[in-house]
């Protein structure tokens, strides 16, 4: 399942964008991709801002932060190589 970051603003067709994909869960692993990496900022700079953003999969479920957190912490984190 891929999983995706949007602002509430933001136009779905920039859901293809690697600042957009949060990353997939396959087979209990989760594999981030840079959508990840933003939403990590956007925690821990500017935690005021969270709610100007959805995260949603690839089927159009809607998350809630807590709730995306919830799937990827059941999950083995891939870190990928540089």
């Amino acid at each position: 399942m891929v999983y995706y970051i949007l602002g509430k603003k933001e136009d779905k067709k920039n859901l293809m964008f690697s600042t957009n994909i949060l990353g997939e869960t396959s087979f209990g692993t989760f594999y981030p991709e840079q959508g990840f990496i933003a939403l990590h900022n956007i925690i821990h700079t500017q935690p005021d801002k969270i709610d100007e953003f959805s995260i949603i999969d690839e089927q159009g479920k809607k998350y809630s932060v807590s709730e995306f957190l919830d799937v990827v912490e059941k999950c083995k984190i891939m870190q990928k190589n540089a």
